[in-house]
């Protein structure tokens, strides 16, 4: 999901099933699905807020798409840069963001990658059922149950949830749809992804970076991918493949909790840094 001043591109609306005020912002709930939260960053109190999407997979860990939070400066970020998750029972939960690691394939092979965005907040308040991983080598496109994918639309400072069925697309397909209209560029394509589009299509929406693609099997929940800004909702769009990154990510995770939180890996820092606003 790009940054953007305040403003998402339409992805479709659901009925809501309730709403929340705070800070002057309106929120709508259509389902119960907490951990899709949105990232909110204002570099300064006269900056316009930018927002995106995050995932929360892990106590105090969320997931987003590099290009956007490769935006973000660092300095300051505590108070810059805070993810908010709309609770079952319609109250919003605010957590503060301490850090963030990006991927190192990131502006060396693709900008569509993945980022860590680590996280602060009462566990006692965040007291969800998050969603399962994949196994390192489980296949997108042979999943059992149903999928979809989560977001949020923000209009005119509503932000509502929105959902969207998934059907899989084979990646011939997909491949073939993106180069017959030259969009196959190699720093826009994931390094690996599958393909999905929306099921029953009737109206005009497209999948913006960062939204989360699940499945949803025996009542539980299990992360597949991110989205990736796509040609629009009943077209192939690529996703980045959860699972591919599984190593990695508890590579992470083990050398933060090792460090007490206080450093990152070296291996990780190969990261070009821009300013929020440069577009």
């Amino acid at each position: 999901m790009r940054f953007m001043w305040i403003v998402f591109m339409s992805l479709g609306l659901a009925d809501p099933r309730y709403t929340a005020n705070r800070s002057n912002r309106k929120w709508i709930q259509s389902f119960s699905v907490p951990w899709v939260g949105v990232l909110s960053h204002k570099e300064t109190k006269f900056s316009a807020e930018a927002l995106t999407g995050i995932t929360l997979i892990k106590t105090k860990l969320g997931l987003s798409n590099a290009y956007d939070v490769a935006r973000i400066t660092k300095t300051n970020i505590r108070n810059t840069t805070k993810a908010m998750f709309l609770a079952q029972e319609g109250a919003v939960r605010y957590a503060a963001v301490t850090h963030y690691v990006i991927h190192p394939e990131f502006n060396e092979n693709t900008l569509n990658t993945i980022a860590l965005v680590y996280l602060d907040y009462d566990e006692n308040i965040f007291h969800w059922v998050l969603m399962d991983w994949p196994k390192e080598d489980e296949l997108m496109n042979q999943q059992l149950g149903n999928i979809y994918v989560f977001g949020y639309l923000d209009d005119h400072e509503v932000l509502e949830q929105v959902m969207h069925s998934m059907e899989f697309v084979d990646r011939r397909e997909c491949d073939q749809f993106y180069e017959q209209r030259d969009l196959d560029n190699q720093w826009i394509t994931p390094t690996e992804y599958q393909c999905f589009r929306k099921k029953f299509s009737t109206e005009k929406c497209v999948f913006e970076t960062g939204m989360t693609l699940a499945v949803h099997h025996l009542r539980r929940w299990k992360l597949l991918g991110l989205s990736v800004l796509g040609p629009g909702c009943a077209l192939p769009a690529r996703f980045i493949d959860f699972a591919h990154y599984v190593p990695w990510i508890r590579q992470q995770t083990s050398l933060w909790a090792l460090n007490d939180g206080s450093l990152q890996d070296p291996r990780a820092s190969r990261i070009v840094m821009r300013s929020m606003y440069h577009m």
